[in-house]
């Protein structure tokens, strides 16, 4: 259903978003 493909692509932005953070506080 288009809600679960709406779910999976907030879980991929979230996921981007912690790496970038990750990256950044490591530096």
């Amino acid at each position: 259903t288009p809600l679960i493909e709406y779910f999976d692509k907030i879980r991929v932005t979230i996921r981007v978003g912690d790496k970038r953070i990750l990256r950044e506080s490591s530096m």
